[in-house]
């Protein structure tokens, strides 16, 4: 990630290096860090926001150094021991940890690092088979895993990335450097062979792959993991005539309206960036909103959770005045600073509240509940969410979400459209709702023309469940579960 931390702004990713698909940084909306606590309603002028700074960065492997300038495989190893030791997402630390690294490097840290998380399976089971004694402490088996990912996945010379991976090992890591010389040594000798030995092993936690063979079969499941290994394309949603943005752009458009650009480099130097003609959105997350329809002059929208503001940036697109509702106001400014350079101020009125509390002043048109979920559909942007997730968060979240939809009822007019989505393949977060629909709502099927081009992600109870390897072909896209209601 760079410096800069607005979420339309560029996210340097490099799409080379790793044989199976490295780390992608340009990451768009995400529900899984959302929280729908604190902070009680406080309407506030949009553009007189005062940024909070959020905790990034830590870990134990830590020390002085962090102040200077570090190797990217010291950088490496620090974005693992901060997921895999310390339970901190990579959205909280990377942006710390990579300000340290030379500018030129942080691609190759960043890509050392997310192919690391994308096999840890593999990783340690080579590491637990090719050493008969205890590893000692957590720090030497992630710089283990630093060097074995280059070895194994990544287009790097094998003496690079033995002798650069044992000069970054520092600390108490340090008497350890011979054992970790020879489990390199192993590893470019016998490493290829384990792993085709070894096909069985997932590389997800067992509760997470459990889950999906239950709601969607193993063959399923499989080509989703296969899809996680892959780098994600970059979409964006355009105000106008993607035909056109595609053509300028060199990318296609999607059925969602949107357009595919692959990775094209830094995207704030593409055209239309300045003049606010697009902006990034995953194709999954255009989906929700086009359910409300094309035109939505004169309708009044809340958009609950709204920042960073892609779902808010189609609405106001469209027409609608919107009303756009977070709890977190340094997510708030970020959105506010999107819809200026998108040109998209006018009909936003932006509120800073605890999405259950809130309260509109008038019943409106629609509500869009972008709900706070596990984000498992989006591991392949972000591959430490595995590693961060366990069924009682999974049960806690799915509950809220529950409340959060009788909530979200209450704002409707009588006869009101309720869009309700999130981020996750976890049935739990979404077809298991459908169960438990609040009285206030009745289910409005979404019809076959409505996903035009797109019917596979249309189930038989006529929602939306999207899977990362559906249009494989094209690039794939993130998981999600997308309904629609009606107010009673």
């Amino acid at each position: 990630m760079t410096d800069q931390r607005n979420s339309y702004q560029d996210r340097n990713n490099s799409s080379r290096g790793d044989r199976r698909g490295g780390g992608n940084s340009n990451r768009d909306e995400r529900g899984g860090d959302r929280r729908s606590s604190g902070g009680d309603r406080g309407k506030q002028d949009a553009g007189n926001f005062r940024g909070r700074k959020q905790f990034t960065g830590g870990g134990q492997g830590g020390g002085d150094d962090r102040q200077q300038v570090i190797t990217p495989r010291r950088g490496a190893f620090y974005l693992l021991e901060a997921v895999l030791v310390d339970k901190r997402p990579l959205d909280f630390t990377e942006h710390n940890i990579l300000k340290q690294v030379n500018q030129r490097d942080r691609g190759l840290t960043r890509m050392i690092a997310y192919t690391a998380l994308r096999h840890n399976s593999i990783l340690d089971a080579m590491i637990d088979h090719f050493v008969d004694d205890e590893i000692g402490t957590p720090q030497v088996r992630i710089f283990l895993k630093v060097g074995m990912t280059q070895i194994l996945f990544m287009e790097t010379a094998d003496h690079a990335a033995v002798n650069e991976t044992l000069n970054a090992v520092f600390g108490k890591s340090e008497p350890s450097k011979g054992m970790m010389n020879a489990i390199f040594r192993r590893t470019i000798a016998e490493g290829k062979a384990f792993i085709d030995g070894h096909t069985d092993l997932v590389a997800v936690p067992k509760f997470l792959w459990k889950s999906w063979v239950t709601a969607y079969g193993e063959k399923t499941s499989r080509l989703i993991l296969e899809a996680h290994e892959s780098i994600a394309p970059i979409d964006l949603s355009v105000k106008s005539d993607p035909e056109l943005w595609a053509e300028k752009l060199d990318g296609m458009v999607l059925p969602s309206g949107g357009i595919r650009i692959g990775n094209p480099g830094k995207i704030t130097n593409l055209e239309g960036y300045d003049e606010g003609d697009w902006w990034v959105q995953d194709f999954a997350a255009q989906i929700p909103v086009t359910l409300f329809g094309d035109d939505l002059t004169g309708q009044t929208i809340i958009d609950l959770c709204a920042a960073p503001g892609g779902k808010t940036a189609q609405l106001l697109a469209r027409g609608a005045k919107v009303i756009a509702v977070d709890h977190n106001e340094y997510r708030l400014q970020r959105l506010h600073e999107n819809m200026a350079r998108l040109n998209l101020t006018e009909n936003l009125e932006v509120v800073i509240s605890d999405a259950v509390k809130y309260k509109p002043d008038a019943l409106v048109d629609g509500v869009l509940l972008d709900a706070p979920c596990s984000a498992t559909g989006t591991i392949r942007k972000h591959p430490d969410l595995p590693f961060l997730k366990d069924t009682d968060l999974i049960r806690s979240v799915a509950k809220l979400q529950l409340h959060m939809l009788a909530k979200a009822g209450e704002m409707l007019k009588p006869g009101g459209t309720l869009v309700f989505a999130t981020c996750s393949m976890q049935p739990e977060e979404g077809e298991h709702h459908l169960l438990n629909v609040p009285e206030n709502l009745k289910r409005k099927a979404i019809r076959r023309r409505e996903v035009e081009g797109m019917h596979q992600i249309l189930t038989p109870k006529g929602v939306i469940r999207t899977l990362p390897h559906m249009f494989s072909e094209e690039g794939g896209m993130d998981g999600f579960f997308i309904a629609r209601f009606e107010k009673v």
